[in-house]
């Protein structure tokens, strides 16, 4: 039994049709591992689950490319809560209208949740919308909504978000499929920045 640690950030499971969200894209096909290296990246908050680190989830230059939209980039300023190599200098700003989405990557049954670190110097109600994208076992692209965090000025990690995706990989025919993942505001009061996003590749029991 793997205990889950104290949540620090408030979250609202508003699951949502398949296919029927804001993303525009299901996740596109990639060739990689499903078990990347692991590391203890939210040990600071008395989570010591294993994570991996998403490609380009760091935000510094030299990673893996995500797609921007509506003025979203990487900015100066690092994640300061723990989680994060040292030396690294920069975080994703996610202002008003913008989103983020990462690139896809390979998961199966046994990847139930992703966990990132987030800061809001707006307004305390406002809330952050992470959705997964994914592809259908019939090649159609689908999307669902999965959580909405609020967040404090300080940096803090997100709660461990189920992702629900290990369904999908059960039905398809290797026992893994590709998702991405996409971040964005949900109203115009926030401030928001991310850093850090990694994903649980232990089933927990």
């Amino acid at each position: 039994m793997r205990r889950f640690v104290p949540l620090l950030c408030s979250v609202g499971a508003a699951l949502v049709v398949l296919g029927s969200a804001t993303a525009s894209a299901g996740a596109a096909t990639v060739n990689t591992t499903c078990l990347p290296a692991t590391t203890q990246a939210f040990a600071a908050a008395n989570d010591a689950n294993a994570y991996f680190l998403l490609a380009g989830g760091a935000f510094e230059a030299g990673t893996p490319a995500w797609s921007f939209a509506g003025g979203a980039a990487p900015v100066a300023g690092n994640n300061t809560a723990g989680g994060d190599p040292i030396g690294n200098t920069m975080s994703l700003s996610l202002p008003s209208g913008s989103s983020a989405t990462s690139p896809a990557v390979c998961v199966d049954r046994d990847m139930p949740t992703i966990r990132f670190y987030a800061r809001n110097t707006g307004a305390a109600g406002s809330k952050l919308g992470v959705t997964v994208l994914y592809t259908l076992p019939n090649g159609k692209p689908g999307s669902m909504e999965v959580a909405q965090i609020t967040g404090t000025g300080v940096w803090q990690p997100s709660p461990a978000i189920a992702f629900h995706k290990e369904m999908l990989a059960m039905a398809s025919a290797t026992g893994t499929t590709n998702v991405a993942f996409q971040f964005r505001p949900l109203d115009a009061t926030g401030h928001w920045r991310i850093d850090d996003v990694y994903v649980d590749p232990f089933k927990r029991s």
